[in-house]
C-alpha cells in the first residue's frame, strides 16, 4: 500500500518530521545511499512527553554539545531519497497534528555502532568519547533525569569525532517516579537486551515470577558477556550472587510498584548502560593486533577498572557516571570549582 499520509513537514539536526504521523511495517522505509540504509531507526521523540523531555534536556548548559534532537522547520542537511516513505505499508495513521521523526543519521554523524568498526579511528579517539559521554550523563543526571535507553545505536558521532546522545524517549526524572511504569521500564523479562541493568531484569523476573537463577542462567545463555565479565572481575560478586544479595537486602524499596527501587537506583541504570557501550568497543580494540602500539593501550588497566565499576552487576556498588569520571580525568571541569 502506497504512503497515505505523513507530508514531510522538515528537516534538521538529524532527522526528517513527518504530520500527520505516520505508521508502516515492512520493506525499506528509504532507499539506499552508497549501500547503507539512509534510515538507521524511526522514533516517535517529536511527540508530546517525549518532545518535552527531549527540549528540556537540550535547555541544559552546554547541550547542543552533548544530546541532539530531530527539528522541524530546517533547511535539508542532506539529500532525501523518497521522502515521502512511498512504498511504505500504512497500518494506522494518528491524527491531525501529531508528529513523527524519522531519523536520518548522516545528518548529525554515525551510531557509535558503527563508528566503532574503525578501530584505527577509535584507538585514537576512544577515550575522548568515553569522557564527553560521561560529561554529558553527569549534566543531565545533575538536572535530575535518567536517559534510560543507551546503546550504541542512540549515540551519534559525527564528523569531528564529538559523540552526542539521541532518542530520549524513554527518559524520566527521579522526582516524578511513583511507580516503576513511570520509569517507562515495562514488566516484561527480555534476556537478549543486555543494555539494560542487571537489577532492571531481576525486577522484571520477580514481577513474572521467575526465580532469579533461572533468570540469571537465561541472561548468561543469551549474553555470554555476563560470563566474560565475571571472569575479568573475578574478586566482585557474581551476576546472581549481587541480584539475590540486592534483592533481599532492598525489602524496603522493592514494592509492587517498585517506585522506591527505581528512585534509589534509578541513576545506576545509566551507569551500566554506558559501561557496556564502552566495553564492547573496548573488547574490539583489544583483539585487534596493531593496539599494542597505541597509546590507549598504555592506559588499560585504568580502562578496565573504570569499565569494572561501571559495569559491576550490584547498583550499590556500581560506579556512578561522576565516579567514573573523575578515575578518567580527574581535573575535569565538571569536578571542580
Amino acid at each position: 500500500m502506497q504512503q497515505k499520509g505523513g507530508a514531510l513537514l522538515g528537516q534538521g539536526k538529524y532527522g526528517c518530521t513527518f504530520e500527520p504521523a505516520p505508521r508502516c511495517a515492512g520493506g525499506r522505509v528509504f532507499k539506499q545511499i552508497d549501500g547503507f540504509p539512509a534510515v538507521g531507526k524511526v522514533a516517535l521523540e517529536d511527540d508530546g512527553d517525549e518532545l518535552r523531555v527531549g527540549k528540556a534536556i537540550m535547555a541544559l548548559p552546554l547541550a547542543a554539545q552533548y544530546f541532539a534532537l530531530p527539528s522541524a522547520g530546517c533547511k535539508p542537511q542532506t539529500p532525501v531519497l523518497d521522502p515521502d516513505a512511498k512504498g511504505c505499508r500504512v497500518l494506522t495513521e494518528s491524527g491531525s497534528g501529531t508528529r513523527f521523526s524519522m531519523l536520518i543519521m548522516p545528518a548529525a554523524g554515525q551510531q557509535l555502532l558503527k563508528y566503532g568498526l574503525q578501530l584505527d579511528l577509535l584507538a585514537d579517539t576512544y577515550r575522548r568519547i568515553f569522557v564527553h559521554l560521561l560529561e554529558g550523563g553527569i549534566i543531565y543526571q545533575r538536572a535530575g533525569y535518567v536517559h534510560n535507553d543507551i546503546h550504541m545505536g542512540n549515540v551519534l558521532v559525527d564528523d569531528n569525532d564529538v559523540a552526542r546522545y539521541i532518542d530520549f524517549g524513554m527518559a524520566f526524572q527521579i522526582k516524578d517516579v511513583r511507580k516503576w511504569s513511570d520509569s517507562n521500564l515495562g514488566t516484561t523479562f527480555h534476556p537478549k537486551l543486555i543494555w539494560q541493568a542487571p537489577e532492571v531484569h531481576a525486577w522484571r523476573m520477580m514481577l513474572n515470577g521467575l526465580r532469579l537463577e533461572a533468570g540469571v542462567a537465561q541472561l548468561k545463555e543469551f549474553n555470554p558477556e555476563y560470563t566474560q565479565l565475571e571472569h575479568q572481575y573475578p574478586t566482585r560478586m557474581s551476576a546472581l550472587a549481587a541480584l539475590t544479595d540486592l534483592m533481599r537486602k532492598s525489602k524496603a524499596a522493592v514494592q509492587k510498584d517498585g517506585g522506591s527501587f527505581v528512585q534509589i537506583y534509578g541513576k545506576r541504570f545509566d551507569s551500566w548502560r554506558l559501561g557496556i557501550c564502552m566495553w564492547f568497543l573496548w573488547s574490539d580494540l583489544l583483539k585487534w593486533g596493531p593496539f599494542t602500539q597505541t597509546p590507549l593501550y598504555g592506559e588499560r588497566d585504568l580502562i578496565r577498572r573504570v569499565l569494572g565499576g561501571l559495569t559491576d552487576f550490584d547498583p550499590r556498588t556500581r560506579f556512578s557516571m561522576t565516579d567514573a569520571l573523575r578515575l578518567l580525568e580527574p581535573k575535569n571541569r565538571l569536578l571542580v570549582g
